[in-house]
């Protein structure tokens, strides 16, 4: 009995070495994919390829992980060769359906005389060094003033659909010939409203000093500047990770954009930003992350980082490889309902208290928020409604 139990110990660990294991092989094909850093090929056993394009589908980079697979020259059999050629194919296709969406509509609103910009994304994707490699998802859209509700209006007109029933408060989401289509009017919510008021003011007025362009398939669609884009993805990247996690794809983005754009970006004015929204040590602390595993270069940071922040690189490590893309594999509950609220509750908890150091204002402030919503929803879900009378 007493040889089973160490049995069963020994082929957890095993299992944990191997998983360990093939997670620095993922970390490496990144780099190489990112940066071009030299990564040892070798070959690779149907078993040991399988739970790597796992590990990097979990993560949404298995466009960027299965191409440096190919580039680096790795050994792999025939059907995981060819199942290899298909996961690639389809990310490619994925991205030039999503990339053929964003340019149609590009043109229609410029078109249309709307003053718009790109958000994150695509407009990322278009800095990759194989842009098609980058598993797509969304478009993102900010239209400031009046343009928002211009734009609604003539995306009603082409679809048929009344965008006002689905308006969420900061932006209305549509498909379009298989493409999902974000329009935003607020980019980001914040907790505190001095933080809310002051950032809205800093974009619109970003826009309205200086726009820079991403290339999408030969067409020029506008998106913020260096140091307002820098800004917002990152903001909207480690609100994700602060609340419900996220994967490694949003962590390539954010390395890709720094090292694109990081001549262009305004230090001074950047660290203002920051300390502006208290973002300083959570953003130090996951450009140390995005050194340390991803090989971004320092020199690329905009900011000066310390031996505190790279104490960060391990939690932040850890929190991500078990949570996948947008935490969805901490989720034990699937389905909408009250297990399922419960669960988001305990991952909101759990994210809530990995993060809040690194910027407690809003993280604090928007757990305690969403704490407050979720009590009144369980009040009303249990109050016991009165009875109905009925005329006879």
């Amino acid at each position: 009995m007493i040889c089973c139990k160490f049995a069963k110990i020994n082929i957890t660990l095993r299992e944990m070495s191997k998983e360990k294991a093939t997670e620095k092989l993922m970390l490496a094909l990144l780099r190489h994919a990112l940066f071009g850093m030299p990564v040892e090929a070798c070959r690779l056993s149907d078993d040991e390829y399988r739970v790597l394009m796992m590990l990097a589908r979990r993560q949404t980079v298995q466009g960027l992980v299965g191409s440096a697979l190919m580039d680096a020259g790795f050994t792999l059999s025939h059907a995981s060769a060819m199942d290899l050629l298909m996961e690639t194919e389809r990310v490619k296709r994925a991205n030039g359906q999503v990339s053929g969406g964003l340019q149609k509509m590009a043109q229609l609103l410029q078109r249309s005389h709307l003053s718009f910009v790109i958000v994150k994304g695509q407009m990322v994707g278009a800095l990759y060094p194989h842009p098609e490699r980058r598993c797509p998802g969304d478009v993102d859209l900010y239209l400031p003033g009046d343009h928002y509700g211009r734009a609604k209006s003539l995306v009603e007109k082409m679809t048929g659909k009344d965008l006002d029933a689905v308006d969420e408060g900061k932006h209305v989401e549509v498909m379009i010939d298989g493409v999902d289509f974000e329009f935003h009017h607020t980019l980001a919510q914040l907790y505190r409203p001095a933080h809310q008021q002051w950032f809205n003011k800093r974009i619109d007025d970003a826009i309205a000093a200086r726009t820079d362009e991403a290339v999408i398939l030969g067409t020029a669609v506008p998106t913020l500047a260096p140091t307002e884009n820098l800004l917002f993805v990152f903001m909207h990247f480690f609100f994700h990770l602060a609340f419900t996690g996220c994967g490694l794809r949003q962590f390539c983005d954010v390395a890709v954009l720094m090292h694109r754009k990081g001549n262009e970006i305004d230090r001074k004015r950047f660290e203002e930003d920051l300390r502006r929204l208290g973002l300083q040590k959570a953003f130090r602390a996951m450009a140390a992350f995005l050194v340390t595993y991803l090989g971004l270069p320092e020199a690329d940071v905009p900011v000066t980082l310390g031996e505190a922040d790279y104490r960060w690189t391990e939690p932040i490590r850890q929190n991500v490889m078990a949570g996948g893309n947008f935490g969805r594999s901490h989720r034990h509950v699937r389905q909408s309902g009250l297990l399922h609220s419960l669960d988001s509750a305990w991952l909101d908890l759990r994210q809530t208290l990995t993060y809040a150091r690194l910027a407690p204002q809003e993280v604090l402030g928007r757990f305690w928020s969403l704490t407050v919503l979720r009590s009144n929803l369980f009040q009303n879900m249990f109050k016991k409604q009165p009875s109905k009378k009925y005329k006879e």
